[in-house]
């Protein structure tokens, strides 16, 4: 589930801040169901559980890591991005 959420989410988070809600509420249900927790689980707990960060905090991650890239390593990216 992991590699699917995080590709695109640059673009489909910088595009409206309510898809990366929707995404954020699928993705908690879905580890609640996957650990078979009622919903007043606390999600946090969950997170830690799996190793790995909620969705809002992933698409800051990746940006992060684009403009990371961008700036110091612009020569892997394609060149519409560095021209």
């Amino acid at each position: 589930m992991y590699p699917h959420i995080l590709y695109g989410i640059e673009s489909y988070g910088s595009a409206c801040q309510s898809h990366l809600n929707k995404l954020a509420k699928l993705n908690n249900k879905l580890l609640r169901a996957a650990r078979i927790k009622n919903r007043r689980y606390p999600v946090s707990e969950l997170y830690i559980a799996y190793n790995t960060l909620p969705i809002l905090h992933l698409y800051e991650q990746q940006l992060l890591l684009f403009v990371h890239k961008f700036v110091h390593h612009c020569e892997s990216m394609p060149d519409v991005f560095c021209d």
